[in-house]
């Protein structure tokens, strides 16, 4: 285990308690709403918010453990990091700032510049090498920030929301960029995001944070398919339910019955995308075994369709598209049925 980390930080009212272990060369994406402390247990990785509690160590070397009084500072830690805003020199070219690394390390400049070459070389940003920061887009501008980090050949990488402040363009050749770098690095990746997208796609261990604490952990599609709070399900953009299972009925802890396709037993969850909501104004005459009539909470843009908030017995997400929205005259407070058929439903245990 390359990375094997218990952090305990308190600031003020907040107490986040977080544990985190990766292998060498894996990507770790710590996943969460803004506030759950994802960012404070980066900044403790890193060196630059101490722990009050736990440990943390980088193959096998402890870097922080406050009961054995040790604390490497920031500098010391051979590690990487990337913050939302890339914090380029602005009075020094891209070549210059991605030596920067090296020659703190002790290269001279010769030989960091050589280093800097190399590594714009490798991420394919050798055309800007000559150009100042002013220069650069916002997209550009970040590659070079991560380019900078790897330069100093660390043991680990930590990445700080690096697509939050890009347009979805940008941030569609960022996560591309990542995705072929990061597989190249040999360290160990945490990847902070409050995207759920940018776990998916770029990490091998999902870590789902939540008011401190881990509120679940495993590979991707695990996590994506699998939720085990309604948190972690909105953040996949799922819809989860919990209930008493008899054979193919589920009792919902609201009272009313789900019917599924598949039989079980005990305590579990169900659940099932948007998209498999349909809505209807009037009593659905269809052959869906689970209707409810809930209520429009809200609505919102979501790719090509609009996501629509319901509120009631059950508490759903439904993806219908802008002509169904005008044609069903969905507002808020609208009343309408929804509809699930039952072979949509995926059940597992509690």
């Amino acid at each position: 285990m390359m990375l094997d980390a218990q952090i305990g930080v308190r600031r003020g009212e907040f107490d986040l308690d977080v544990r985190l272990q990766a292998d060498a060369g894996s990507i770790v994406a710590l996943l969460g709403p803004n506030g759950a402390g994802k960012s404070t247990a980066v900044r403790a990785l890193a060196g630059l918010t101490p722990l009050r509690t736990g440990r943390i160590a980088l193959n096998g070397e402890a870097l922080e453990d406050p009961a054995a009084d040790i604390r490497r500072p920031a500098q010391e830690r051979d590690v990487g990091m990337v913050f939302q805003d890339p914090l380029l020199f602005p009075n020094l070219s891209v070549r210059d700032n991605v030596a920067y690394g090296p020659r703190r390390r002790g290269a001279r400049r010769d030989a960091a510049r050589r280093t800097a070459a190399e590594w714009l070389r490798r991420t394919s940003l050798e055309d800007l090498a000559a150009r100042m920061p002013a220069q650069l887009s916002g997209g550009q501008r970040q590659r070079v920030a991560i380019a900078r980090a790897l330069a100093t050949e660390p043991r680990m990488l930590l990445l700080d929301e690096p697509t939050s402040a890009l347009d979805v363009s940008v941030t569609l050749e960022l996560r591309h960029f990542l995705l072929r770098r990061l597989r190249e690095f040999d360290g160990v990746t945490v990847l902070v995001t409050h995207d759920a997208l940018d776990a998916l796609v770029l990490a091998d261990q999902v870590v789902v944070i939540d008011g401190g604490r881990v509120s679940q952990a495993g590979p991707p599609r695990e996590v994506a398919s699998r939720p085990r709070s309604e948190h972690v399900a909105s953040l996949m953009g799922l819809n989860l339910l919990r209930g008493q299972s008899t054979g193919t009925t589920i009792r919902l802890d609201d009272g009313t019955q789900l019917v599924t396709a598949s039989a079980s037993e005990g305590d579990v969850f169900a659940s099932f995308p948007p998209h498999a909501v349909t809505l209807s104004r009037g009593r659905p005459e269809t052959s869906a075994r689970n209707s409810w009539e809930l209520r429009v909470a809200g609505l919102a843009p979501h790719g090509d369709a609009v996501r629509v908030h319901l509120a009631g017995a059950a508490q759903l997400l439904a993806d219908v598209t802008p002509s169904a929205v005008a044609e069903l005259e969905l507002t808020n407070g609208a009343q309408v049925w929804a509809t699930v058929k039952a072979t949509e439903v995926a059940v597992y245990e509690t």
